[in-house]
C-alpha cells in the first residue's frame, strides 16, 4: 500500500466527522422548526443538502479506496449502491434509540469504510513498526560496518543507505516550508508522513543542547500536513542516558505526542 491509500483513508475519516456535524446541524434545524416557519425556513433544506453532499462524497471516496486496495467486487457494490440512492442520501428519521436523526445511508457507508480501514490501519502500522525498528538498530548498523562516525551527518548518511532497503521514497534534508523560514529535517519517508531527526551526543552535558534542538524542531516542523510522525533519534557514543530517562524528559516538558524519542548507542567521537 502506498501513501495515496493512507491519505485517502484519512480524508474519508475527516469527511465522516464533517457528516456527523451536518447531522447535528440538521437536528438543530428540525428541533427549532415550527408549523408556521417550516415553509419559509431554508436552513433545514440547506442542512439536508450539505449532509447529502458529504454522504455522496463518502460513497465515491470509499469506492475508490476499495479499488486501490484491490477489491473490485466490493468497489462495484459500493458504487452501485451510490448510483441507486443519490436522491435519498439525506433521508433520516428518529427512533426510540436515537437522540439525533438516524441516517441509514450514512450508517451503511460508514460500515463499508470500517471494513477497508482495518486494512489501511494494519498496513500503515506495520510500515511504521519497520521504520522504528530500523532506527532503533542505528548503533548496531554503525558497529557492524566498523565505522567511527565523527558527526551527526555521518550517522545520518549511513542510515539513509540502510533505510533505502525498505523505503524507496526515503529522502534527506527534507524541506518543511513555513511562512518566514524553510526548515530541513534530516530524513523523511513521505509515504508514512514520517521524519527522523538525528542528534549526535558525545557527553552528558551535550545532551541538553541536543534536547533543546529537538524542542526547537518540534515548533518548526509542526502544523505541516505532509509530516505527522516524528522520531527524535539520540545517537550516543557512550551510555549517558537510558531510553526511560529521555522519555521522562519528554513528558516533563509536555513534548508533542507525535514525537517519539529513540535512544541508541554506537561507536564514534568528535
Amino acid at each position: 500500500m502506498r501513501r495515496e491509500e493512507i491519505l485517502l483513508a484519512e480524508s474519508i475519516q475527516t469527511t465522516l466527522d464533517e457528516a456527523h456535524q451536518a447531522v447535528l446541524r440538521l437536528h438543530d434545524c428540525q428541533e427549532s422548526a415550527t408549523i408556521d416557519s417550516i415553509d419559509e425556513d431554508t436552513t433545514q433544506q440547506e442542512a439536508q443538502e450539505l449532509l447529502a453532499f458529504y454522504i455522496e462524497k463518502l460513497y465515491r471516496d470509499t469506492g475508490i479506496l476499495a479499488e486501490r486496495l484491490g477489491l473490485p467486487i466490493f468497489a462495484s457494490e459500493i458504487n452501485s449502491e451510490r448510483s441507486r440512492n443519490l436522491s435519498k442520501f439525506s433521508n433520516n428519521n428518529y427512533t426510540h434509540h436515537d437522540i439525533v436523526p438516524h441516517v441509514p445511508h450514512l450508517v451503511r457507508v460508514r460500515g463499508h469504510f470500517e471494513s477497508l480501514r482495518a486494512m489501511t490501519d494494519v498496513m500503515s502500522t506495520t510500515a511504521h513498526d519497520v521504520l522504528k525498528t530500523m532506527l532503533l538498530n542505528t548503533g548496531k548498523l554503525i558497529s557492524q560496518r566498523n565505522l567511527d562516525p565523527k558527526s551527526e551527518a555521518s550517522v545520518r548518511n549511513e542510515m539513509m543507505e540502510f533505510l533505502r532497503i525498505a523505503f524507496d521514497d526515503v529522502r534527506k534534508d527534507v524541506p518543511i516550508q513555513k511562512p518566514f523560514k524553510t526548515y530541513r529535517a534530516d530524513i523523511g519517508v513521505p509515504a508514512l508522513r514520517a521524519v527522523a531527526e538525528y542528534k549526535y551526543v558525545t557527553s552528558e552535558i551535550e545532551m541538553k543542547a541536543c534536547l533543546d534542538g529537538i524542542y526547537a524542531d518540534m515548533k518548526g516542523y509542526g502544523q505541516d500536513d505532509a509530516w505527522r510522525n516524528f522520531y527524535a533519534v539520540f545517537y550516543m557514543t557512550g551510555p549517558f542516558f537510558r531510553q526511560e530517562e529521555v522519555e521522562h524528559e519528554f513528558a516533563l516538558v509536555n513534548a508533542d505526542v507525535n514525537w517519539i524519542p529513540i535512544v541508541v548507542q554506537g561507536p564514534g567521537s568528535r
